[in-house]
């Protein structure tokens, strides 16, 4: 494999590209990042034959790729650890069109939806179908990825590259100063991870479990009716306001008690040594998530039994 502009892209993954390459496209593949968009349109990564060889080329828009695209808001983690996500699984997808080229060849192309095709397809259905090959085999390698390594295949230390770049400029910046502003917590997070190798929070953690179970919906009070804006309620109510910290201190009590039960211990200490914040790799994240689902009836149970004590049910309401 040759690659192209390969500064560009973030140290680890021109390997872990050649890592999964078929055998017979190794030796004939190019992979070119670009420093714009491509004309005409905005895609992250794309794949099309090589003009000069038999061979083909996989085309990489770093700057588009950055942007929020791909995989980076369908993760929890630090932004470094979401830009990474979101460069493997373009990557890996283009990868993925060659792996599955075999398989669907012998597959029948479906009845045509769009006149004049879409994206080079003859076929809308066709269109989705191949996607949807290389979007499988894409899930079913990082998964095989975040198996072998807790880290995903993301390298120790700062990320490099384009997006590497793009998270110093933006929050480890200032001078060299994490602090310089407090209220900015994106760049408090980016640094205690940086400082002690971690990737997820327990803030990450505790925001996953309280979107999976939907424990928003269980501290509802009762007693209304129509709808209304939970965050706005948050804020503005002591009750409400008093409920929320105390669900989400009771789980992430539950998450020491499983990072200590899994023996992990990765934490990040300030200069002072007077606080200590929980830290993991994803692949720790992964495993306390699995462990706390098992022990999710209790916590839930625990909820709704502090709920009806601050949200009395009023009577005729079941």
């Amino acid at each position: 494999m040759e690659f192209y502009n390969e500064k560009l892209l973030p140290k680890g993954l021109p390997e872990l590209m050649c890592q999964f390459m078929p055998d017979e496209d190794y030796g004939v593949t190019k992979v070119v990042a670009h420093r714009r968009k491509a004309p005409g349109g905005s895609p992250l990564g794309s794949l099309g034959p090589n003009p000069l060889s038999d061979g083909c080329i996989i085309d990489l828009y770093p700057t588009m790729m950055a942007s929020g695209g791909g995989h980076c808001h369908t993760c929890k983690g630090t932004q470094s650890f979401r830009l990474w996500m979101a460069f493997l699984f373009v990557a890996m997808h283009e990868i993925g069109h060659l792996a599955t080229y075999e398989y669907r060849q012998h597959v029948e192309r479906c009845g045509d939806d769009h006149e004049g095709g879409v994206h080079g397809y003859p076929t809308w259905d066709h269109y989705c179908f191949v996607e949807g090959l290389a979007d499988d085999w894409t899930i079913r390698t990082m998964a095989k990825i975040r198996a072998a390594d807790d880290r995903a295949g993301m390298p120790c230390g700062r990320l490099t590259g384009y997006p590497g770049a793009l998270v110093s400029s933006n929050l480890l910046g200032n001078g060299g100063r994490p602090w310089g502003n407090e209220f900015n917590r994106h760049r408090i997070k980016e640094w205690r991870a940086l400082c002690c190798g971690a990737q997820v929070t327990l803030e990450d953690v505790i925001n996953d479990f309280w979107g999976r179970h939907h424990i928003v919906y269980r501290l509802d009070d009762p007693r209304l009716v129509d709808s209304w804006d939970w965050e706005e309620f948050k804020e503005n109510d002591d009750v409400g306001n008093r409920l929320w910290r105390m669900c989400r201190a009771r789980i992430r009590r539950e998450i020491h008690a499983v990072a200590r039960h899994l023996g992990i211990t990765r934490q990040f200490t300030n200069k002072a040594g007077t606080r200590r914040y929980l830290m993991f790799n994803a692949g720790e994240a992964d495993r306390v998530a699995a462990e706390l689902d098992a022990r999710q009836e209790g916590i839930l149970h625990w909820i709704d039994a502090r709920v009806r004590q601050h949200w009395p049910v009023p009577e005729g309401v079941a």
